[in-house]
């Protein structure tokens, strides 16, 4: 497969206080598995207590590199939300999806950031 670490595209969405999204784009292999990581322990040292949730729904090649990264990090601090039709089975197939909380199958996951309103007194 050999993706460039510039063809991986990690996002990180903070939808709201202690709920944090990072979401995946391209293959993960040995050359940009190091761009997840630092994406995810930065992630998880921002908030800490609660879980990350990671979005693997646009990611459609995943090979053992990147699922020692995810491993490491254990589900204690990384929850796997979604995964492409692909990356799914191979999650399922060596056991980590279970083990960090995903379940086969599952959508892909919308953050809907919190917006706070203030209202003017006497405003509507």
């Amino acid at each position: 497969m050999g993706g460039c670490p510039e063809d991986l595209i990690v996002t990180t969405v903070r939808a709201g206080p202690g709920d944090t999204l990072v979401r995946v784009i391209g293959e993960l292999d040995v050359r940009t598995t190091p761009v997840l990581s630092l994406a995810l322990w930065a992630a998880v040292g921002e908030r800490p207590g609660a879980p990350v949730r990671l979005d693997l729904a646009g990611v459609s090649f995943c090979d053992v590199a990147a699922l020692r990264a995810l491993h490491l990090l254990g589900p204690e601090r990384l929850r796997i939300v979604a995964a492409h039709r692909a990356v799914d089975t191979v999650l399922r197939l060596c056991g980590i999806g279970t083990f960090l909380g995903h379940t086969a199958g599952a959508p892909a996951v919308r953050p809907t950031p919190t917006v706070n309103v203030r209202r003017r007194p006497g405003g509507p």
